[in-house]
Formats: structure tokens, C-alpha cells, sequence
């Protein structure tokens, strides 16, 4: 506040980075807006009146098409917990890219085991906490949590908040009440007693990723 009594902006300067952002030559602001509310469903909302366009990170920070540079402190709905372009997880998604891109949990790989190993030591001991379910989110892991829990019997739930029980048989919400007409034979499998099995929620609102 000045002398006399009137409020003044402060701008506070970001602290000196290294990075060079590369020179932007996509389309324009407006140029992305327009092909976004042609061609994308109205449910994608933007924040602020004028929607910021980012065009490049690293690290901490965020560069828009101008060449201005932001700190980055949301990281986006889905967590970018080490950073923009972290080296050694570039480093390491780089080398995975390179050998094989993408497959699924009906074939092995030696990672996923791997890497629930790792998590399973991270947990308190004497807990059981052995088996871990991996979803892309902190909202799918909350959800899986939910509905795991849900479709427990409450003797066999667990008090500690980071685990759930589940059964292995399909889920309340697929159930005969649900979807009529379901077969006979699905209708035997839900009533089978459940076979519990101890899992981590996935971490429940954390979501906890390898950089290596």
C-alpha cells in the first residue's frame, strides 16, 4: 500500500530457468479454439475467459505460444507429480517406446510384477497388502476403492483406510437386480460365496508413479 493509501500490484518474477523453449509454429490461439468447439464435445470446459494455450513444459514450468512463461502449479487433472518432461522419465518412456509400445494384462510382462513388488514393500508390515490393482487416476482409484469396499461383507472389510477387500466374482453393479435378462449361469456365479482378497486402493487419492 502506498503512502497514500492506495493499493499498487506487486509482480513477482519467476526464478531463472535454463530451458529455451523451442520457437511455436502451430496454429493460433483462436485458430485452436475455433477447430475445438467445431469438432470437440461442449462437455470439454475450459478455464478462464480467455483460455490459456500450452504449447510446451519442463519441469515446473509451462510456456504458451507466445513464449511466456508459467509456473505450473495444478499439473493437471491427471498428476504430473515429477515434473514436465522429467529426464529420467523421458529417458525411461523413451527406451519402453522403443522396444514395445503397448500390450495387455491377458499376456505377461515382467514390469507390472515388478513394480507391484516395489509398492507391496512400501506398505506397513503385518498388513497384507500383497496385491495392488492399478488404475490411470486418483478419481478411478477413489471409484474402485468405493465400489470394492461396497461389495464386501463388512466382516471381512478392512479398518485400515489404503486397503479394501474384494471378492473374486463379479461386482454388485453387474449383478441379476441390475441387468435383466442375465444368464442362469451368471446368476450362480454372483451367488458364490466370495473369495476375499486383500488389495492396496490403489493408494486411494495418491498416485504414486514409477520413474523407474
Amino acid at each position: 500500500m502506498s503512502a497514500d493509501g492506495t493499493c499498487s500490484e506487486t509482480k513477482i518474477s519467476l526464478p531463472v530457468c535454463n530451458h529455451q523453449p523451442a520457437p511455436y509454429t502451430g496454429p493460433s490461439r483462436d485458430e485452436v479454439l475455433a477447430l475445438r468447439k467445431e469438432y470437440l464435445t461442449p462437455g470439454l470446459l475450459t478455464f478462464y475467459k480467455e483460455p490459456l494455450l500450452v504449447v510446451e513444459g519442463n519441469m515446473q514450468y509451462l510456456w504458451d505460444e507466445t513464449g511466456k512463461r508459467y509456473l505450473d502449479a495444478f499439473a493437471g487433472i491427471v498428476t504430473v507429480s515429477v515434473g514436465h518432461c522429467h529426464p529420467k522419465v523421458a529417458e525411461k518412456v523413451t527406451a519402453q517406446l522403443n522396444k514395445l509400445q503397448h500390450t495387455t494384462t491377458i499376456y505377461l510382462h515382467p514390469t507390472i510384477g515388478e513394480y507391484g513388488k516395489k509398492m507391496a514393500e512400501h506398505m506397513p508390515a503385518g498388513m497384507g497388502l500383497s496385491s495392488n490393482y492399478f488404475t490411470n487416476s486418483g478419481s478411478e482409484a477413489n471409484e474402485i476403492a468405493i465400489l470394492m469396499s461396497a461389495n464386501t461383507p463388512a466382516t471381512r472389510t478392512s479398518s485400515a483406510c489404503a486397503t479394501v477387500t474384494t471378492a473374486a466374482r463379479k461386482p454388485r453393479w453387474h449383478s441379476p437386480r441390475t441387468e435383466r435378462g442375465s444368464s442362469k449361469r451368471h446368476r450362480r456365479s454372483a451367488s458364490r460365496t466370495p473369495r476375499p482378497v486383500t488389495a492396496t486402493a490403489v493408494l486411494m487419492a495418491s498416485n504414486i508413479q514409477a520413474a523407474t
